[in-house]
């Protein structure tokens, strides 16, 4: 699978007991466009401290107006970002990447 790019977007997860809760992850995509991977963690608000952090603010803000993506999509796609101890969002904001506009 080739991954063509990301964004944050919204995540809703269905715990054991039914409980539903929504978090920001980082979301990377196929070819064709389709959400296919997610952080473990959620994303941060991070930011050079150099620099405005009204990117950063405005990459959450875009995730807000998105359709929510159910945790289920992905296990569909049948694969999972498991990168529990990397802050992915750190890194490419301080690597300066800028995020892939996908829906």
């Amino acid at each position: 699978m080739s991954i063509v790019g990301w964004n944050c977007r919204v995540i809703e997860f269905t715990d054991p007991d039914g409980t539903k809760t929504k978090a920001i992850h980082v979301v990377h995509y196929d070819g064709g466009g389709n959400p296919v991977q997610y952080t473990e963690n959620p994303a941060g608000v991070v930011w050079l401290s150099d620099k405005d952090p009204q990117q950063a603010i405005d990459q959450i803000t875009k995730a807000l107006s998105k359709d929510v993506l159910d945790q289920s999509v992905f296990e569909a796609a049948g694969d999972r970002d498991d990168m529990s101890d990397v802050d992915v969002m750190s890194v490419l904001v301080k690597a300066g990447y800028r995020k892939a506009e996908k829906s």
